[in-house]
């Protein structure tokens, strides 16, 4: 689930309580990102270590039941006095992941994790930029108000841009509209850069909605 690994799922940033279950008891964390496939969560290290198996409780106003998967221990990253655990999804069972797909969606409405007002999605997906030119790059995130994303040309900031999204042969395309708000150098000929969206229409909220849920789906 980490950098070093090709992500096949989305993962959304948000900040909920939740529920860690070992052989020791129950211990109350917070769950900082959650895709299909995995989750990053915060809390003491009595937890557990990398390689063992625990299970995530996951409870959003609104559902009638938590959802609960077994997991195991990924990764670890100290943050005193918590630790920031990655953990994998292993056993997922048809009515869990129902569950797990509806909980993502319902998160796409809720506030952003921090203060931000949109949460963040966050896949790895090749898109087409257009400024004065047209470049490819890779989106890093996306939520309701922008994205970011990575490639070879240093855009210039406040310049209009245009980003194309593509999620397959059978998936109508998707262009967004905004303007740059920063950029900076992440290394030799590579450039990160946010965008802002213009005044999004109804449809073309609903689009980016879709195109969000989607990607949490691992349609990309």
């Amino acid at each position: 689930m980490g950098g070093e690994e090709r992500r096949i799922h989305a993962r959304i940033e948000t900040d909920l309580p939740c529920v860690v279950r070992n052989e020791d008891g129950a211990f109350e964390a917070r769950l900082r990102n959650l895709s299909r496939a995995g989750a990053a969560i915060v809390g003491p290290p009595s937890i557990g270590k990398l390689g063992d198996a625990i299970e995530l409780e996951l409870e959003l106003p609104g559902f009638a039941d938590p959802v609960g998967v077994l997991t195991e221990i990924i990764r670890t990253e100290a943050c005193p006095p918590k630790v920031r655990f990655g953990l994998r999804f292993v056993l997922v069972e048809p009515r869990q992941r129902d569950h797990l797909g509806h909980f993502l969606e319902a998160l796409l409405e809720r506030q952003g994790a921090g203060s931000r007002a949109h949460p963040r999605v966050y896949p790895h997906l090749e898109v087409v930029c257009t400024t004065a030119a047209q470049t490819r790059a890779m989106m890093n995130n996306v939520s309701r108000g922008g994205l970011a994303l990575e490639c070879d040309v240093p855009l210039v900031l406040d310049e209009p841009v245009t980003v194309g999204v593509h999620l397959g042969d059978d998936a109508a395309g998707l262009e967004l509209r905004g303007h740059v708000v920063h950029v900076r150098s992440i290394g030799e000929r590579r450039y990160h850069a946010g965008i802002r969206f213009s005044p999004l229409s109804g449809s073309e909220e609903a689009s980016l909605r879709d195109l969000m849920a989607a990607l949490l789906a691992g349609k990309h």
